[in-house]
């Protein structure tokens, strides 16, 4: 188990960190309130101010004193000789495409429709913690992992990109990109924000891809045509895809998700542009 300084002596294992946040956000202040109401408030800032909150696999929420960057370099700091390996550039990441965008922006609508459209663009097996349910096969549905094996997966730069979800990680293992980059096979991931940047850090040259909502009120007029989200929720995840949207620059193609097929083939050309593949 690998172990990451986050002040005052205190340690926390690295592979059980989803994610090193700021306090300040309206939502992440909600995040630990109701942690600190349901007994899952771990306070280790010794009464300094909080300048971190990390959020654990187990529910568990983490307060410390450092500022988010410290945590994650040191985390990262613990990987460097995984990361140092891999980090090269790869002539075959230009076969690697990330779509990312906030919530509600279209995302697995717009790769659904490309993928129907070119079915040689192949879907990734992920690995999971979860058991296989009825009919399910190993390496086609999911990869079936354990709790520690997964861990190790993470410890050992292995996953991609990974989450929690429901008492379960579900992550892209590296071996199912590798390996259909190095056949020169489309790979189009969907994936976060926060994963996009693991990705540009493990595949310099992959390119991600930023889908926009034609504009913040069309964004939150899907979110509210979903029907799932209460009136806190929406504005919640309005100020969550807000700060996403600000990060649409670090990004190297930016689309507007106005019609879903559109898109889909306004992608499709991105990639054939990239890859030098006549239409």
């Amino acid at each position: 188990m690998k172990l990451i300084n986050i002040g005052f002596g205190n340690m926390v294992s690295a592979g059980r960190v989803v994610a090193v946040v700021s306090p300040d956000s309206a939502p992440v202040k909600r995040l630990v309130k109701e942690a600190r109401e349901r007994g899952m408030l771990i306070d280790a800032s010794y009464g300094r101010s909080t300048r971190a909150v990390l959020i654990m696999d187990s529910d568990h929420v983490v307060l410390s004193a450092l500022q988010p960057e410290t945590v994650a370099n040191v985390r990262q700091g613990r990987r460097a000789k995984h990361q140092q390996r891999r980090n090269r550039p790869m002539a075959n990441d230009k076969y690697l495409f990330v779509v990312s965008g906030a919530a509600g922006t279209g995302k697995d609508s717009v790769v659904k429709a490309l993928r129907e459209a070119h079915p040689e663009i192949e879907k990734t097996v992920s690995a999971t913690t979860r058991a296989p349910r009825p009919g399910e096969q190993e390496g086609v549905d999911y990869y079936y992992r354990t709790r520690e094996q997964f861990q190790h997966l993470i410890d050992t730069d292995q996953v991609v990109e990974h989450n929690f979800y429901n008492g379960n990680y579900y992550g892209t293992l590296r071996e199912e990109v590798d390996k259909r980059l190095a056949a020169r096979k489309v790979v189009v991931l969907v994936i976060d924000v926060h994963g996009a940047a693991n990705i540009r850090r493990m595949f310099p040259g992959a390119t991600t891809v930023f889908l926009l909502p034609p504009s913040v009120e069309e964004l939150e007029r899907r979110l509210r045509g979903r029907g799932t989200e209460t009136e806190e929720s929406i504005r919640e995840r309005l100020e969550i895809a807000r700060n996403e949207l600000a990060q649409q620059d670090k990004f190297t193609l930016k689309l507007v998700n106005d019609q879903v097929d559109t898109c889909a083939d306004a992608l499709y050309q991105a990639i054939c542009q990239r890859i030098g593949a006549a239409e």
